[in-house]
C-alpha cells in the first residue's frame, strides 16, 4: 500500500490529477493508496472526472459514519456537512464529464513585436496562463 503524488509536473500521472481533484495530495493523511485509485481508473476506463466521482460517492458514503457535530462554549466543530460536500463534488466531476465543451487543453506560442515568446495555454475550464512574457514599458 503506497501513496505517492507528483505536484511540479514533470511526472504529473493521471493518478496525480485524481488525487488533486479529490483533495487527496497530503501523504500524512491519505484518502486512497496509489493501489485503490488505479484501481478506481481503471474501473472507470482510466477516466479521471468519472474515477473523481466515484471516490468523492465512496468518501461521501465513508464520511457519513463519522458525520458529527458538537459545539461547547466559544467553540463549534462540525463535520456533519462533509458527505454532502462530496457528494456536490461527484455531481459537479459528473458534470464536467458530461459537457460537450470538455477538450484537452491546447498549447499556443505566438511571437511578439519584440521578438519575445509569449505561451498561453487554454485548458477546459478557459483558463489563461503566460509564461516568459514581459510587456513592453
Amino acid at each position: 500500500m503506497t501513496f505517492t503524488y507528483d505536484d511540479d509536473g514533470a511526472s504529473f500521472t493521471t493518478r496525480d490529477e485524481l488525487r488533486r481533484k479529490i483533495g487527496d495530495t497530503i501523504s500524512a493523511r491519505p484518502l486512497y493508496t496509489d493501489e485503490e485509485l488505479d484501481n478506481v481508473l481503471s474501473s472507470n476506463g482510466g477516466e479521471v472526472l468519472t474515477a473523481a466521482a466515484a471516490c468523492c460517492r465512496e468518501l461521501a458514503a465513508a464520511a457519513t459514519r463519522g458525520a458529527i457535530s458538537g459545539s461547547l462554549p466559544g467553540l463549534s466543530i462540525s463535520k456533519a456537512n462533509l458527505p454532502d460536500t462530496y457528494l456536490r463534488m461527484a455531481a459537479a466531476f459528473e458534470l464536467e464529464a458530461a459537457s460537450p465543451l470538455k477538450s484537452t487543453p491546447t498549447e499556443i506560442s505566438v511571437m511578439d513585436s519584440a521578438s519575445e515568446q509569449l505561451a498561453v495555454s487554454i485548458d477546459d475550464r478557459f483558463q489563461v496562463e503566460s509564461e516568459d512574457f514581459t510587456p513592453n514599458a
